[in-house]
């Protein structure tokens, strides 16, 4: 005889199984993340997070791009931001993202049941007219594509995952 417990731990096992983007707390997860000074005027910062899908191949992509730049391609977008999460001016950035993965078709592609480790490496340069006191990385968005045997799907990691994609505060 099942436990009460036993089917409902069973029913919630089937659910996440069967969901596309929010299949699980564990789908989406930010691993680390660092702020490391190299020079006077050079910050490199780092963020690395893991997708992980049992029952779906994802797509991803291997562009970074802070946000607002245009582009035909999809990218990860970024923003450096200050201590109220306002974009800063008087930097400059250059980026990409890292990862094990293999790369088909310009991005990073990852068989069903198959983690991947994906790092968000920014190096930084401060301009002489840069005035914030704290200086952070956001994580804005993140393109994604699933697939499930024929059934494609394109979009974003959603919003609610991407709160933990910020380094933390770097102060000049």
């Amino acid at each position: 005889m099942y436990t009460f417990r036993t089917l409902v731990f069973f029913i919630g096992c089937l659910t996440v199984g069967t969901l596309g983007f929010t299949a699980s707390v564990q789908a989406f997860t930010v691993t680390d993340q660092s702020v490391t000074r190299l020079t006077d005027d050079t910050v490199l910062f780092s963020v690395t997070y893991r997708f992980n899908f049992l029952n779906r191949e994802a797509r991803t992509s291997l562009l970074a791009l802070p946000t607002g730049t245009t582009m035909n391609v999809p990218a990860v977008q970024y923003s450096l931001v200050d201590a109220e999460g306002a974009v800063v001016a008087g930097v400059k950035s250059h980026s990409l993202v890292l990862s094990e993965a293999a790369v088909r078709g310009n991005e990073y592609y990852l068989p069903e049941a198959t983690p991947g480790f994906f790092r968000l490496i920014s190096i930084v340069r401060l301009e002489p007219n840069f005035v914030a006191e704290r200086l952070a990385l956001q994580v804005d968005s993140i393109p994604l594509t699933l697939i499930a045997g024929d059934e494609v799907s394109s979009g974003r990691v959603p919003d609610e995952y991407l709160e933990p994609f910020r380094t933390d505060f770097f102060t000049p």
